[in-house]
């Protein structure tokens, strides 16, 4: 057993505890020292009901000193922990050059209960590939042990007995110089929330943390302590993990995303031991540390190729959608209307939106009609199911746009589906109850119970199950992931469509628009982008033309279309959900505010709707946008909200994956020593300018693919011309600010014209240049929305608690789409577009540059600090304004206003002639006005 020392006093606790988050400083890359915090606080409780242990793997090359964060847990717990027999021990085992072998750690790890183990220096060393393989064995072997609580059965050296079972009862911490053939060992791995500790250590925090062990030791001691009064607080934090991670998208291994849950879990019970600790609410803490622990798994996921559905996804749910929706093209089945004809026949069902071509239909000759075409189903036999489709009036269904099919029908449809990905993708599918459960969770059938159903006339009525085919349809074949931006649906997947075989199906169907000609693509969920005249699509700007000529099919089949022909109601976007609800409550802590009550949540999302109404100006009533799943993800939602009202459309697939863009953000934050002539001035002045991502929005952007140019020194930059440049800059020259060069010679077309309009550019080694002819201004009518909302709530709409809040949630909105969304690994959608947030972010540091470089010129005067688009001054009084900062009497966008004043003290001064972190904290702290 661990000793657990000294618990923390009520006097101590709160000190103990900060020494304890004090961790989470040693490295620039938290994610690390927040994964073994997590570990210690969730281990003790490991092993009661319903609470599995939880493995954590850290690697890192030599330096990042994993060993010495790696004994901040185990010295938490206790320097020493004594085994049943033997003398006592460190718990830790070393694995380097095989210093231990698997059974040994069974047997020794077994006595250690309720705490960490750290298995440390895994794959040390230049080992051969069948060490390598033989250490990835043993490690998987330990956590599946740990898993299970089950070790192997061994006999007895005399061969006569069955050795007693042992195994780690205990949490593991394993620590690893690399992962080597990472993307072979899928399945390993996947035993461990794996990290990649790549962040700089700070050894002076990290000495630091090391001499406060004892009170860490006392924190962890005080949250055992406390969780003894309360044995369900554990399971409470895995059931809260649950709901974070129940919008995650599925990657193909179950261990590893409940690895994660668990250490979502860890970081739930933490933030409740902050809160114990008399430190304030720890929800902030627990959905911050929920959406590290996530990108772990992202990262993790990536790393083995398990993300994409082009590469080797597993994920039962992304297989289905993808060979579902390809055996409705292929003719191995069709969906029909309710209704029959009066031969009995089945009729096309009409979807808006959609042809009947998408519903395993095709287009041929009227048969014995005077010519024209007619729908024919290109399966044989009876339709797989009905299309049941809302017209608006009564109680709202489950999904305006179902398929409904009989149960008894539904283990045909799984074997069909699990022969054919195991013929062509090669991966095994669960059981037809399993998938069934699997589809249910993230959204895709209602319910697993098959319910009665009038639908049909039968006798006794048929037990159907409903599945949501408006999202099965509306996920663009190109993209592996789903679309998960609509409210009230889980995470699930689709899936490109497997390659050539699927392309080579594609219906007769015509895709262009009736009026236009342009490309429709894809439509969104309840966006409006496009229309459905029951016979072709339609963009939503176009008139519905006059037809030439009647049309022989319908003047031939009346019944086919006058039995469907039901106005399409108007666009209503969706409506406030609980998840919506919760996702604008997490924007709105993580964003500092105080969330009284569920009432102000819903005020705040009322307001937002009415600041990005469908039509209209704002606050002029009628639907309106809602909160998605994050600011970045809402700021996607309007794009094709506005979008649906554009003359011009985006390409149905803008995601940019399959090309490399090499730009890097640049540094976000710079400070340099004050000079002497500025030490003799006492104040500090800084401005910052009023939404400079958001007014950089408005430029030409690219399309589609880049051209490659490769011809150095003879390409030439180009002004307004979407494109990359790979620079030779000279960087020698005054005055140019540290964060405008880029480290690895990369710069967007806004930098590089600000870089060659100064002669700067020595030469051009190559680019990539996106044709005029496919280049727009694809952000205008999102960037007016926001301007128009962010003015109406600055005024009308924003006159109380509510109106600031949702301000400020606008903010967050076009700052992360533009800032950081559009190149996430957590945009799954058909708009990838890093090159767009590479051209927002430098024409907005371009103009900032410009207007510094005005104030240099006039004064001689150049900021000591600049933070994003932040700069400060010193200055003689707290009024100063610089000569040629261009201050106007209203707050313009995209023009400079104050952002504070106060003195220069004197840990400015030190902190600013130290040359490390913490300038801008204090100026903030300095700031009077």
């Amino acid at each position: 057993m661990l000793g657990l020392d000294d618990p923390s006093t009520d006097e101590t606790y709160g000190a103990d505890f900060s020494a304890l988050l004090r961790f989470l400083d040693v490295t620039s890359d938290p994610s690390v020292p927040l994964a073994m915090l997590a570990q210690l606080a969730y281990s003790p409780w490991a092993g009661l009901p319903g609470v599995p242990h939880l493995a954590v793997a850290v690697a890192g090359d030599t330096g990042i000193r994993k060993s010495a964060m790696a004994g901040i847990v185990t010295g938490a717990q206790s320097r020493l922990w004594a085994p049943v027999d033997g003398d006592a021990d460190r718990a830790t085992v070393n694995v380097r050059h095989g210093a231990s072998s698997k059974i040994g750690m069974d047997r020794l790890l077994y006595h250690l209960a309720g705490g960490v183990a750290v298995v440390d220096d895994a794959f040390a060393g230049n080992l051969a590939p069948g060490d390598v393989r033989a250490q990835w064995m043993m490690l998987s072997g330990l956590a599946q042990s740990m898993a299970t609580q089950k070790g192997g059965t061994k006999a007895t050296r005399d061969g006569v007995g069955i050795r007693t079972d042992r195994y780690p009862r205990c949490c593991l911490l394993v620590t690893a110089e690399d992962y080597p053939d990472e993307d072979q060992h899928g399945s390993e791995i996947a035993r461990y929330l794996a990290l990649r500790a790549n962040g700089e250590v700070d050894t002076a925090v990290l000495t630091e943390v090391q001499q406060s062990i004892r009170a860490i030791s006392r924190a962890h001691a005080r949250m055992i302590q406390d969780g003894l009064a309360d044995l369900t607080a554990a399971p409470r934090a895995i059931a809260w993990a649950r709901e974070q991670a129940a919008d995650w998208e599925r990657n193909g291994h179950n261990r590893a995303r409940h690895n994660a849950i668990l250490a979502v879990a860890g970081v739930r019970l933490l933030a409740d031991g902050w809160e114990r600790a008399g430190l304030g609410s720890g929800e902030a803490l627990a959905l911050q540390g929920a959406d590290i622990i996530h990108e772990i798994a992202d990262a993790q996921a990536r790393r083995c190729g398990m993300t994409r559905a082009g590469q080797t996804a597993r994920n039962p749910v992304v297989l289905f959608t993808r060979r579902f929706r390809e055996m409705l093209r292929d003719g191995t089945w069709y969906l029909a209307s309710p209704t029959r004809g009066p031969d009995n026949a089945a009729l096309p069902p009409v979807i808006p939106s959609y042809s009947p071509g998408v519903a395993g239909w095709r287009q041929g000759a009227v048969l014995g009609g005077p010519g024209g075409t007619q729908w024919f189903p290109a399966g044989r036999g009876d339709p797989l199911g009905a299309v049941r489709v809302w017209g608006g009036s009564g109680r709202s269904p489950w999904r305006h746009v179902m398929l409904v099919i009989r149960s008894s029908e539904w283990g045909d449809i799984a074997d069909m589906i699990r022969r054919r990905v195991r013929e062509r993708d090669g991966w095994p599918m669960p059981a037809a109850e399993d998938l069934l459960r699997m589809l249910v969770d993230e959204g895709w059938v209602k319910e697993a119970t098959a319910k009665p159903s009038a639908l049909w006339n039968d006798e006794p009525k048929p037990r159907v199950l409903k599945l949501d085919l408006g999202r099965l349809l509306e996920i663009p074949e190109s993209d592996g992931q789903d679309d998960d931006s609509r409210d009230d649906l889980g995470s699930g997947g689709g899936g490109s469509g497997g390659g050539r075989e699927v392309t080579d199906l594609v219906s007769e169907f015509d895709p262009r628009c009736l009026a236009c000609g342009e490309m429709t693509g894809a439509r969104e969920s309840e966006d409006g982008a496009y229309r459905w005249n029951e016979v072709e699509p339609l963009q939503a700007s176009c008139a519905i033309p006059e037809p030439k000529q009647a049309e022989p099919a319908q003047a031939i089949i009346p019944e086919q279309v006058k039995s469907e022909q039901v106005p399409e109601p108007a666009w209503q976007g969706p409506g406030h959900t609980g998840k919506s609800l919760s996702a604008l409550r997490a924007t709105l802590v993580r964003r500092g505010w105080d969330v009284p009550s569920d009432e102000f949540v819903r005020a705040v999302a009322d307001r937002i709707t009415a600041a990005f109404p469908v039509d209209g100006k704002p606050g002029s009533g009628g639907p309106g946008l809602v909160w998605a799943e994050g600011p970045g993800r809402t700021g996607y939602r309007l794009f094709r909200q506005e979008q649906s009202h554009g003359t011009r459309r985006l390409p149905p697939d803008e995601r940019l994956g399959d090309v490399n863009c090499p730009w890097v953000m640049p540094r976000q934050e710079w400070h340099r020593p004050l000079t002497d002539d500025e030490r003799q001035q006492p104040f500090f002045v800084s401005f910052d300018i009023n939404g400079a991502y958001l007014a950089a929005a408005s430029q030409p952007l690219g399309t589609g693919r880049p051209v490659h140019l490769t011809d150095t020194g003879r390409i030439t930059i180009r002004k307004n011309v979407p494109a990359l440049y790979r620079l030779d800059v000279d960087p020698t020259t005054a005055g140019l600010l540290p964060m405008l060069v880029a480290a690895n010679g990369w710069y967007a077309s806004p930098i590089a014209w600000y870089l060659h309009e100064r002669g700067l550019v020595r030469r051009v080694e190559e680019a990539l240049v996106w044709p005029t002819t496919e280049s727009y201004v694809w952000l205008d009518r999102w960037y007016q929305a926001i301007r128009d909302a962010r003015s109406w709530l600055a005024s009308d709409g924003g006159h109380d608690q509510a109106g600031r809040a949702a301000a400020d949630c606008v903010k967050a909105l076009y700052t992360t789409f533009l800032a950081g969304w559009m190149a996430s690994p957590k945009n799954s959608t058909n708009l990838y577009r890093p090159d767009w947030r590479a051209h927002t972010v430098s024409r907005a540091a371009a103009n900032q540059a410009r207007a510094l470089d005005t104030v240099r010129e006039q004064t001689g005067r150049t900021p000591f600090a600049i933070r994003v688009d932040a700069v400060w001054f010193t200055a003689n009084s707290p009024d100063d304004i610089p000569t040629g900062l261009q201050i106007p009497d209203n707050k313009k966008l995209g023009k400079w206003k104050p952002n504070g004043a106060g003195p220069i003290t004197p840990n400015i001064t030190a902190t600013l002639d130290s040359g490390i972190g913490g300038v801008h904290a204090a100026l903030r702290e300095a700031a009077t006005s």
